[in-house]
């Protein structure tokens, strides 16, 4: 091999080597960069949502327990127990629901519900212990590393309990014992707030859900025996004092919380894990390429829960707004969203989620308890005037409709009203007595409507 060859191969090895480590240098300042800039914004979004309220620690979401005789959260896993051993028979619990059947209550229906209440008589009688201490803790582990939240037992059994309880009410007030029918409705209200020591949306939600069972056992008391005022007296006392609309805000930045630890756990794991199938591309969010090193890791875990904060703090500042601003402000959140898809991790674009439904439930529900109060507002003036007012407004100041943020629509039919919401639409007129509402929505109509109505011979308790 002459000297000028191998000057040459020295050359070449030399030229190639420079370009590998240039090639080498290059990716590790690009990624160096990314983590940097990641990190920033990690900080940055960790700040901003502190300061709207979101502690990111999951003490916070840790309810001291109270004293045992004042804690139903122990007499729930009882109830677990024996509905495991006892399960309960669904048929009589749904055999009248408004928004899907009928009423009043055919004889063979209410036999059923008693006889099913005489059979769970244990299972009865540990509702109303539970329901009896005004604070159930719920119990979560909130210590384990990986919180990729599951329902817990209690989601099920605390609305079935409220379901129960309605069951029991509707054979009261059968029976004759209105009165009692209305405070032992008045009960499962408490299985709602309950369920708020669960924190999350998800309880959020099923308490909103036990809110609607509780009401419609109101309504129906209304029904059958609204014409006398006591009655009507008692449950718009029972409403006004005990039902509660759960906080979406405050469980909202609990699920914050819930994610940003869920995450934290991916740091922890090996990087090839954490999302397998990453997409190589860039943006302010995204990785360049799926992690492999530690280091990659940490930067795709800082930008993703960069991305997530930034959409669950604008999210939670909108959900504090009245509803009309709140859905503006949740429409542009989610259009900046789905424009900026590109920029993020996929496993940000795979958590985005759009949150505004969960605020239209606190709303609906809201308005469903507004709704059976002043429906009871009104019988109670037919009682001292004779017939129902021509305009809301003669009853005095009335709750507002939080969807529309004026005064629930009310106009007299025939004999009877309507008073309803317009709801999340804004559009809704308050229907006609003879045909049924497509959606369940926060409305009363007296007397009962005929799409709820049983004929006559089929309608008679004993």
């Amino acid at each position: 091999m002459t000297k000028s060859l191998a000057l040459l191969i020295a050359l070449v090895v030399l030229v190639l080597g420079g370009m590998v480590f240039a090639t080498y240098w290059f990716m590790h300042q690009r990624d160096a960069r990314y983590a940097r800039t990641a990190h920033r914004d990690f900080l940055r979004e960790v700040r901003l949502a502190r300061a709207a309220g979101i502690s990111l620690d999951r003490n916070s979401l840790k309810s001291p327990l109270p004293p045992p005789a004042e804690d139903a959260g122990p007499i729930y896993d009882q109830i677990a127990a024996e509905l495991k051993a006892n399960p309960i028979d669904e048929k009589p619990l749904d055999a009248i629901r408004l928004d899907k059947a009928h009423y009043p209550p055919t004889a063979t229906e209410v036999s059923q519900a008693r006889a099913m209440l005489q059979k769970h008589s244990k299972l009865l009688s540990l509702i109303h212990q539970a329901v009896g201490r005004k604070q159930g803790v719920v119990r979560i582990n909130w210590e384990g590393k990986e919180m990729l939240f599951s329902p817990s037992l209690h989601v099920t059994l605390i609305s079935k309990a409220a379901r129960v309880l309605k069951a029991e009410s509707m054979v009261l007030a059968q029976e004759g014992h209105v009165r009692e029918a209305v405070q032992n409705q008045a009960l499962a209200f408490r299985c709602a707030d309950h369920l708020q020591s669960g924190r999350s949306v998800l309880y959020a939600i099923v308490g909103c859900g036990t809110n609607a069972t509780t009401l419609r056992g109101m309504r129906e008391i209304l029904y059958l025996h609204g014409d006398d005022p006591q009655i009507a007296q008692s449950v718009l006392e029972a409403v006004r004092e005990n039902a509660h609309t759960p906080n979406i805000t405050s469980a909202m930045r609990a699920d914050a919380t819930i994610s940003f630890f869920t995450l934290d756990y991916f740091r922890s794991i090996n990087p090839k894990f954490v999302i397998p199938d990453a997409t190589p591309q860039s943006g302010r969010w995204r990785l360049p390429k799926a992690p492999t090193s530690k280091e990659q890791q940490n930067a795709y875990i800082d930008a993703s829960e960069a991305a997530i904060l930034h959409r669950q703090r604008l999210d939670i500042l909108a959900s504090e707004h009245p509803y009309l601003e709140a859905k503006r402000l949740f429409a542009a959140n989610q259009s900046e969203w789905i424009k900026s898809r590109s920029d993020r991790t996929d496993m940000a674009n795979g958590m985005g989620d759009d949150e505004s439904g969960y605020v239209a439930m606190a709303g609906a529900d809201n308005a469903s308890i507004n709704v059976v109060e002043i429906a009871a507002r009104l019988l109670i003036w037919k009682s001292q005037h004779g017939g129902f007012p021509s305009k809301l407004s003669a009853i005095g100041d009335t709750p507002l409709d939080p969807f529309s943020g004026k005064s629930f629509g009310y106009r007299r039919e025939g004999s009877g009203f309507v008073l309803y919401s317009v709801g999340e639409g804004g559009n809704f007129e308050g229907g006609s007595p003879n045909v049924k509402p497509k959606a369940s929505l926060p409305m009363f109509r007296y007397p009962v409507p005929a799409y709820y109505r049983l004929p006559a011979n089929l309608g008679k308790t004993p």
